[in-house]
């Protein structure tokens, strides 16, 4: 069994499309081995753009991110202005959370 726990950032659609990876090499019940914590902090799009972005403005003082928005999210994550996967049950929280990261 393997778990993701509250301290990491998951982008959601990596995570199914990685499991599927694995499915496709044989292994089995992929989906049945792994737990993810509700409190994981969600990486969006938006996470990425910002770090495009970020990348792009810094120009020749660029760190060289892999631009997965990664860092972002972690400092959503830290601010704690960031998602939780929990929020996602919660339409009008989500919604309230994803308005106020794109405002700011």
């Amino acid at each position: 069994m393997n778990f993701i726990g509250s301290g990491v950032v998951f982008h959601v659609p990596s995570f199914f499309s990685e499991l599927r990876e694995l499915e496709e090499k044989g292994l089995t019940a992929v989906h049945d081995r792994i737990l993810v914590s509700d409190r994981v902090n969600v990486l969006l799009d938006l996470h990425m753009a910002v770090d495009g972005l970020e990348e792009r403005e810094l120009g020749d003082a660029a760190i060289g991110t892999t631009r997965r928005g990664i860092g972002p999210c972690y400092q959503t994550s830290r601010a704690r202005t960031g998602i939780k996967l929990t929020d996602v049950f919660y339409p009008d929280l989500f919604k309230q959370k994803v308005r106020r990261l794109a405002d700011g």
